[in-house]
């Protein structure tokens, strides 16, 4: 895993992953509480970091994530993806079920005098060949308290989503 948390109130560290060949994820720890994954999450006033990857393929396989979050109501941080060849989704976890993710989202509900404005949910841009999303996998720009979503990019040539409610949840720009 690689796990970025921003306790504090300057914006997060950034992620940036360059990898030459296929970046694969797979998987759960046994008892399925956490996931394999890359995140960027704040519960501090700044906002998380960004995710960059680089890549000529990505797999997330078995319950995995790649997701820029926020637990405050500082913003989550944008996702960005470049697969030259493709992106696979595909694959639960064995005992929960548990679907992959690519995204971003926020979890900060105001407490009375906070303005609803604050934790909006940071971007995902996509950008690959081929984007095969299977078995209830996500793409995700949401807010699921007081903030907005954010919009998701996706430039594809082809793209196949199957399996039991695969799907893309935010505002599409294709």
């Amino acid at each position: 895993n690689v796990w970025s948390q921003n306790r504090g109130i300057q914006v997060g560290g950034d992620i940036n992953i360059r990898a030459t060949n296929w970046l694969i994820l797979n998987g759960t720890t046994p008892n399925e509480r956490i996931r394999s994954g890359i995140v960027s999450e704040t519960v501090g006033l700044g906002g998380s970091g960004n995710i960059s990857i680089s890549t000529v393929g990505l797999r997330l396989q078995n319950g995995t994530v790649i997701n820029t979050r926020s637990y405050s109501p500082a913003p989550s941080g944008t996702l960005r993806i470049n697969a030259t060849e493709s992106i696979e989704m595909r694959g639960l976890s064995p005992k929960t079920f548990v679907f992959n993710t690519l995204g971003s989202s926020t979890f900060f509900v105001a407490p009375g005098s906070i303005p609803a404005f604050t934790a909006i949910s940071g971007d995902v841009n996509i950008a690959t060949q081929h984007l095969s999303m299977q078995d209830q996998s996500y793409i995700t720009a949401t807010s699921f308290g007081d903030g907005s979503g954010g919009k998701i990019s996706i430039n594809t040539d082809t793209a196949e989503l199957s399996g039991g409610g695969s799907s893309i949840l935010g505002p599409l720009n294709t």
